[in-house]
């Protein structure tokens, strides 16, 4: 029998170096402290109900007990609080679960009876209720707790959560955090790397935040706010980690991800045989040994939406079969949002079931995807890259208002590439489909970075392929020229590629595609094969380089003592032997020098004694260690500084 109890402290994990508790209370609140300090205080609950909102502060959302128990879930043994709320007849369960091993704790919202017309009667004209939530648990208000200082990294946006993503402080003045529909976890971190990060843990694609009363204010986790009903035993849960290290909170944030999904084993497996992941290519977006079609070979419709997706006979009069069969290249290519007028909908003559909007329309039918993948392998499609995921989503109310569609849509994508033997590449992704992505074996990589050309420094994909890598994705930077001037380009005739070398490196070590787009003629062969064996086999590390924690805080706190630059780190292991590593180091677009210490590189404890081998002059190898530091200078983008390390082994 379940208990009521008053104030309770919940300790989550201790450690060498992190501490977590929760502190309750039997009236609703609750604050989370790492290492004995609180972080984060709890602000009310609310939901909406019949469209009015009901609060606890206020108590018009009543509760009438509080309960302690415990269970087991995918983490294992929990104790849990559970606050039971009530509006009318209306029953809403909101529980915290803390475990004995781990460095998490889980927040569950579970409608035990179902809420209709779960968003505000003022959800009309703009529709702004669609960037809230219709109701919150957990919420936290934004403010220092009792650190000195507070960081925040918030992914948002297209490209994984890239074209929106910002750092700051977090308090009282913080403002215009990328939230909504195209929000994504948040990162919370002090000066040390010290942890904490919020994230949903499952209804991926109906699951919102909502930064509300800025500058400040709070920020609310729960079921996006465009949803018009919820059924009844719906449940949302969100994760909350505690690292001392922001890149190992999102590795922690993947596993646990990936541990809920149970795709992880699967999902490595269709990575590390993604050919397109695994041999050089050819871009034709804005071939070596596998070419990838960008949007210009197919039919489109209204808004620029796909119409047909089947390749023009202008483009390819004998089909993109007979360019296969030619070249034997294994194809990728390019799609987009669905345009209402499509061929392939019921309501346009065709046989699918498609739901439409005034702008986009969404596949709801599980043949569909068959029959199209299947079509796609007569013409040798090995990657199927779904873009404008952002648009799809964006522009479609029934994303927003059903909680079902959105999971349904990628799901079915995704079984019909898996039995089609194909691979998936998101782009233009918001960070729902990210997470997603999880319960998706055959979605192998994602674009971590803005168009090619379009942004001079899209190169920056260091904090973005965290996150890739956590979802366990390849981050792609997309295309890149190797060599300065390739006059001709009708859409950017005056457009020079400053550092194509930095691009080349970049992508190589990104563990994305490393895909060209050349023109003509224009390939530098010699730069370009430094990716690769003459097979085309790219030399990759085993974890794609992602941004040092000190560069993260340093762009959070402009005072940090941090590298003024990007600075990454990547690991190499010897196949079959995780023990046996070597470090990879790029700094760049640096603007001063920096001495980096052997343990800020959050490199293996072994790495604390190794050797430091500049990539261009591997005979003026170094030592590093706590006595002698790594003297990054002059590491611009177009003299990037590119270190590999091997910790010393005593034979």
């Amino acid at each position: 029998m379940l208990s009521k109890f008053g104030v309770f402290l919940f300790l989550v994990k201790l450690c060498s170096s992190i501490n977590l508790n929760l502190n309750t209370s039997t009236s609703g609140y609750y604050n989370v402290n790492l290492n004995f300090f609180r972080w984060l205080q709890s602000a009310p609950t609310y939901f909406i109900v019949d469209g009015t909102r009901y609060n606890l502060s206020d108590k018009s959302l009543y509760s009438n007990a509080s309960y302690g128990g415990n269970g087991v879930d995918e983490f294992g043994f929990y104790q849990s609080i559970r606050y039971r709320y009530y509006v009318g007849k209306t029953i809403i369960d909101c529980s915290i679960n803390t475990y004995d091993t781990g460095n998490h704790i889980v927040f569950e919202q579970k409608f035990v009876t179902g809420v209709t017309n779960s968003r505000p009667q003022s959800c009309s004209g703009d529709l702004q209720c669609y960037q809230q939530t219709t109701g919150t648990f957990p919420s936290f208000y934004l403010k220092k707790g009792q650190v000195k200082n507070l960081g925040y990294l918030n992914f948002g946006g297209s490209m994984l959560g890239t074209s929106g993503v910002q750092t700051g402080q977090w308090d009282t003045t913080t403002a215009n955090l990328t939230d909504g529909m195209g929000g994504g976890p948040i990162a919370i971190f002090d000066e040390m790397g010290n942890t904490v990060i919020i994230s949903p843990l499952d209804n991926f694609m109906s699951s919102s935040f909502w930064h509300e009363d800025q500058p400040g204010g709070r920020i609310n986790f729960g079921v996006m706010g465009g949803a018009k009903s919820i059924p009844a035993n719906y449940r949302q849960r969100f994760i909350l980690l505690a690292s001392s290290s922001i890149n190992q909170a999102f590795q922690d944030l993947g596993k646990a991800l990936r541990k809920v999904s149970g795709a992880s084993p699967k999902k490595e497996f269709y990575r590390q045989n993604d050919v397109t992941l695994k041999y050089l290519g050819y871009w034709t977006d804005n071939g070596n040994y596998n070419c990838t079609l960008d949007s210009w070979w197919y039919y489109k419709g209204f808004g620029d939406g796909v119409k047909e997706w089947t390749a023009r006979p202008e483009v390819f009069p004998h089909g993109i079969q007979s360019v296969q069969q030619y070249t034997r290249w294994p194809m990728g290519a390019h799609n987009r949002y669905w345009s209402v007028d499509n061929v392939y909908a019921k309501q346009n003559g065709g046989k699918y079931n498609f739901v439409m909007s005034p702008i986009v329309a969404v596949p709801n039918d599980t043949s569909f995807w068959y029959d199209l993948m299947k079509n796609a392998t007569s013409w040798g499609l090995k990657m199927y890259e779904q873009d404008w995921l952002n648009i799809e989503t964006l522009f479609s109310n029934d994303l927003a208002e059903d909680l079902s569609l959105g999971e349904r849509w990628l799901t079915e994508m995704g079984n019909a590439a898996e039995f089609n033997n194909i691979t998936i590449q998101y782009c233009m992704s918001l960070p729902r489909h990210g997470l997603m992505s999880t319960k998706i074996p055959v979605v192998t990589q994602a674009r971590a970075s803005e168009d090619y050309h379009v942004q001079e420094d899209q190169w920056k994909i260091g904090v973005s392929s965290m996150f890739a890598y956590a979802l366990g994705l390849a981050p792609s930077k997309d295309t890149f020229w190797t060599s300065t001037i390739q006059n001709g380009n009708p859409k950017y005739p005056k457009k020079q590629e400053l550092w194509p070398a930095l691009q080349t490196v970049v992508a190589t070590l990104s563990m994305g595609p490393v895909g060209p787009g050349d023109m003509i003629g224009a390939t530098n062969k010699d730069l370009l094969m430094r990716c690769c064996n003459m097979e085309g086999l790219i030399l990759k590390p085993s974890r794609p380089a992602t941004a040092m924690d000190l560069q993260i805080i340093k762009a959070a706190f402009p005072d940090f003592n941090g590298p003024d630059g990007q600075v990454w780190t990547s690991l190499s292991e010897i196949y079959g032997d995780k023990t046996t590593q070597f470090g990879i180091l790029l700094a760049a677009n640096m603007s001063k020098p920096y001495k980096l210490r052997a343990y800020q590189t959050e490199f293996p404890y072994q790495f604390y004694d190794s050797i430091v081998f500049p990539y261009n002059k591997p005979e003026a190898a170094m030592p590093f260690n706590g006595k002698y530091p790594l003297n990054l200078n002059g590491c611009t983008s177009d003299q990037f500084c590119l270190f590999y390390l091997s910790p010393i082994i005593i034979v």
